[in-house]
């Protein structure tokens, strides 16, 4: 992250020094929401919240302690989503 924002700086393209994901395209109160509904608050997890939901792609979650899991069913568990699951 530092070499990004130390590229930027040289070419003049505003930014500051203590640049995060978080801080830029984070909003607290929705984040907040994503806590109630199970994701973990560590800045990682945070992160790839806002990944997950700005990105215009479908997300891939590496998930081996099902954090993500949860929380995405806990998101969407009003708007009827269908869950696949590729086992037997």
């Amino acid at each position: 992250m530092s070499k990004w924002v130390a590229g930027c700086l040289e070419r003049s393209i505003p930014t500051s020094e203590d640049f995060t994901l978080v801080t830029i395209m984070g909003d607290p109160v929705v984040m907040r929401g994503w806590g109630i509904a199970g994701l973990p608050s560590d800045q990682v997890s945070l992160e790839n919240g806002i990944l997950t939901t700005a990105a215009e792609r479908y997300a891939l979650c590496i998930d081996p302690q099902q954090q993500a899991n949860k929380w995405l069913k806990n998101m969407e568990k009003d708007n009827d989503m269908t869950l696949l699951k590729f086992s037997t």
